[in-house]
């Protein structure tokens, strides 16, 4: 058996629904069966945390004849699934002179 690579994709796009409302829809996909995706500080800060028009679509099977789409609102999001913080960054906030 071999292992399965896991290829994570991703883009925002707006797009128009009912009417004059619009959505905007941050697209993470995977070639696996199971949802898991990267979101950025950015994403979650501007997009799903301040954002009512945002969306998560998130596509599993990404590569296969047959992918899936769930579309999923903030707090669905929330819910859902488990957000763990995975990178930090360090900037160095002052220099000891010696």
């Amino acid at each position: 058996m071999h292992p399965r690579k896991l290829i994570f994709l991703a883009a925002t796009i707006s797009f128009f629904s009912k009417g004059r409302t619009k959505v905007h829809a941050e697209v993470k996909g995977t070639v696996a069966s199971v949802p898991r995706f990267y979101l950025t500080r950015n994403e979650y800060n501007q997009g799903m945390m301040k954002n009512s028009a945002w969306r998560l679509a998130m596509v599993t099977d990404a590569l296969s004849q047959c992918p899936k789409v769930c579309v999923y609102k903030a707090d669905q999001v929330k819910k859902k699934f488990d957000l763990e913080p995975y990178v930090f960054i360090a900037n160095l906030v002052s220099m000891v002179e010696s």
